[in-house]
Order: C-alpha cells, then sequence, then structure tokens
C-alpha cells in the first residue's frame, strides 16, 4: 500500500516523534477560538431577542381591542361600513350619549348640504371612559381604515391629562390599550409640560413606560388572546351595544335606554339642593374665564392629531359638551388659531337650557331631550362649515 492511501495521511508519510506546528485560531480538535465562540454567543442573543419581538407582534396582531363598555364592538362594526359616513364623532361617554346622529343627518340634509354621494351620514364613536390620549389612538387606527368619504372629524373637547387612567384603573386593558409608542412619546411630553411635583412627574412618566412595555410585550394580555379565539369575549361592565343596537343610531344610546323610571341623579340633587346646580353653573363660567397657560398645553399633540385629520382629507372640528368645568384652554386655543372650528356649548350664559333640571342625567350627561337639542345645534353649525367658504 502507498503511504498516500493510509487512512490519516492525507499524502504525507507518517514520521513518529515529529510535532506539527498548530494552526492560529483554532485548536488541532478544530474548538474556535475566543472572538468566534463571542460573535456566535451575540449572534444567539441577537437571535433569540428576534424572535421575541415577532413573537410579540404576532400576539399583538391577535390582541383583541378591549371590550370594556363596548369598544371593540363598535371599532368592529364601524370598520365593516368605514365607506357608508361622512363625519365621524368621537369622544367620551358625554360625546356618546349627547350626540344623535339620526338628528344630525336629517338637520344636514333639511339645510340642503350633501356629499357626492348623496345625503351625508355620520357615525359617534363615542366611548364611555375615553379620554383624550385613547381617544387620539382610536381616531388614529380608524384613520389608517381609509375611509372613503370621511369629511368631518368632530372630536370632543379634553385637555391631554397625563394623570388619569380608564376609570382610574392605571392597568386596565383599556390602560394598557393605547400605550403605543407614539402615544407613550406624547403622554411624557405632557407629564413634563403639567404642574406636578419632580417625585410626581418621575413615577407618573415611569407608569406611562410600563404601560407602553405590557402594550408592546403583551403582558397580562394571554387570558384576554384565549378567551377572544374561544368567541367568549364579553364587555365586564356589561355596558356594550349589540350590533344591532349601533345600527339603529349610528353608535348612539341615551342614558334613559337602560336607566330604571325615576328622578335622574341630576333632578333629585337640585330637589334636594338647589344652590348645586348654580354652584355649577358659577364654576363653568369662572373657568371660562380664566386666563389659561397655554404652555401647560400640550399643543405638539393637537397639531399632531389635527394634522392625521387634514391628512385624511377631512376637517378638524372640537366639539365642548355642556359640562360641570370651564374650558379656557380650548377657548384660547381657537382664539390664535391652533383650533380651526370650535363649536363652544360649554356656556351656561348663552345655552341655559342645558343646565335645566329635566337637562342632565347627572353633571356631565345630558338627557334624551337634550341631546336631541344639542344635536340640531350641532348640525346647524356642521352645515355652515360645509358650505362652500364655511
Amino acid at each position: 500500500m502507498r503511504v498516500e492511501d493510509q487512512p490519516g495521511s492525507h499524502g504525507m508519510p507518517a514520521k513518529a516523534g515529529i510535532d506539527f506546528p498548530r494552526m492560529s485560531g483554532s485548536s488541532v480538535s478544530g474548538s474556535p477560538a475566543r472572538g468566534s465562540t463571542f460573535a456566535r454567543g451575540a449572534a444567539l442573543v441577537l437571535l433569540g431577542f428576534g424572535a421575541f419581538q415577532a413573537t410579540a407582534a404576532a400576539l399583538r396582531a391577535i390582541t383583541p381591542w378591549p371590550e370594556d363598555y363596548g369598544l371593540r364592538p363598535k371599532r368592529d362594526w364601524f370598520v365593516e361600513r368605514k365607506d357608508q359616513f361622512d363625519i365621524l364623532f368621537v369622544g367620551s361617554s358625554r360625546m356618546f350619549r349627547g350626540i344623535d346622529p339620526r338628528i344630525v343627518d336629517a338637520e344636514l340634509a333639511r339645510a340642503g348640504v350633501a356629499g357626492e354621494h348623496g345625503p351625508l351620514r355620520s357615525f359617534n364613536f363615542g366611548v364611555g371612559g375615553m379620554l383624550r390620549f385613547e381617544s387620539a389612538y382610536v381616531l388614529d387606527e380608524l384613520l389608517a381604515e381609509k375611509p372613503a368619504r370621511l369629511r368631518v372629524v368632530v372630536m370632543e373637547g379634553e385637555a391631554w391629562d397625563p394623570t388619569t387612567d380608564f376609570l382610574k384603573n392605571t392597568w386596565s386593558s383599556r390602560s394598557v390599550f393605547w400605550h403605543d409608542w407614539e402615544r407613550t412619546r406624547l403622554a411624557l411630553h405632557s407629564v413634563a409640560l403639567v404642574d406636578l411635583s419632580p417625585t410626581e412627574r418621575l413615577e407618573r412618566s415611569w407608569l406611562h413606560l410600563q404601560l407602553c412595555g405590557m402594550k408592546l410585550f403583551n403582558m397580562g394580555q394571554g387570558a384576554r388572546i384565549v378567551t377572544n379565539l374561544l368567541g367568549e369575549s364579553r364587555d365586564p361592565f356589561q355596558r356594550s351595544l349589540t350590533h344591532e343596537q349601533i345600527a339603529v343610531a349610528a353608535g348612539y344610546q341615551p342614558y334613559e335606554d337602560f336607566m330604571a323610571p325615576g328622578p335622574t341623579t341630576w333632578e333629585a340633587m337640585l330637589t334636594n339642593d338647589p344652590g348645586h346646580g348654580i354652584e355649577i353653573q358659577d364654576r363653568v363660567r369662572g373657568g371660562n374665564e380664566r386666563a389659561p397657560d397655554l404652555a401647560h398645553y400640550n399643543v405638539t399633540a393637537l397639531e399632531g392629531q389635527k394634522a392625521r385629520v387634514h391628512a385624511a382629507g377631512a376637517t378638524f372640528v372640537v366639539l365642548l359638551n355642556p359640562g360641570d368645568q370651564g374650558a379656557p384652554e380650548e377657548r384660547a386655543l381657537a382664539e390664535r388659531g391652533d383650533v380651526e372650528h370650535l363649536l363652544d356649548y360649554n356656556r351656561p350664559d348663552l345655552y341655559p337650557g342645558y343646565w335645566a333640571p329635566k337637562a342632565r342625567i347627572d353633571d356631565f350627561h345630558l338627557s334624551r331631550t337634550s341631546a336631541e337639542e344639542l344635536s340640531k345645534a350641532v348640525a346647524a353649525e356642521l352645515a355652515r362649515i360645509l358650505r362652500p367658504g364655511g
């Protein structure tokens, strides 16, 4: 047998007692060098992080919108019919219980205001407990669906308050829900603007960052995902509208529909303490007359919201519902041009009827009769805005 044919010789004659030099960078046994080990470790870490991110993204895609107070049913119903509506009202329960789209549409038709597709149609996307940051997130999600006919967005005028959460529950699914990167950034900006102590500022900033982390990595959402996949998702507060109820009044529902007969909280309060109603009106007047410091207002968030509405081809309108607090910031913003169209009905001297005994359910919500009157008033203003040169 030739030497080069012997196994393991690689064509070289074997010589006993001779040590061949080792190759640099690896051992004779083929074990990796230190630099190679580090590179492989780093690659595995990056691979694991990428897999984690991909899994988190996949779970976010199947994490349902919160059911609480009917947010998800209203969103699902609207998205399926998004190209049927010209006007979108967005806000809290004050919008939900305060604007009847059927009346708005009828008044616009009576005023001779129509669209390319015929009579204008509006939808009420008011949801209980939906404050400004959450409503901004919801509006962006709806705009991302590219509703073809959208001409006007009416947003409830509220402060960009970073110190409030859904029903004061910091860790609720509704509080986690809107904390994407953009809204968290804006919330942190509001934290920096509002009047808080350094300790409160730090605590609130940390809370928003935690909620953002919970949103991005789906923390605490496993049960909701499974329940949704099983078709068993339910509103824990039992305030959701069915799709049939949403269809009846395009998202609107007066409080009277689920209240027991008898005096409202507002009526009972005024009966027992007539002066309380006067106190609320005085508080609203005093608040409206206060000179606001807009340095504490999140103009950045407002401008971004307005720009996204305009990019969707719609007009941005802010509505101040009759309430129990003044709103001087919105009026000051309108005066200097930051809000192009402000519909301000939170003025007891001009609209005293909204503070009458039969006008409300409680301090915040209008009765059915007052909601009808407000809907007519809003429609008249929208007709003016939508006419050429309005």
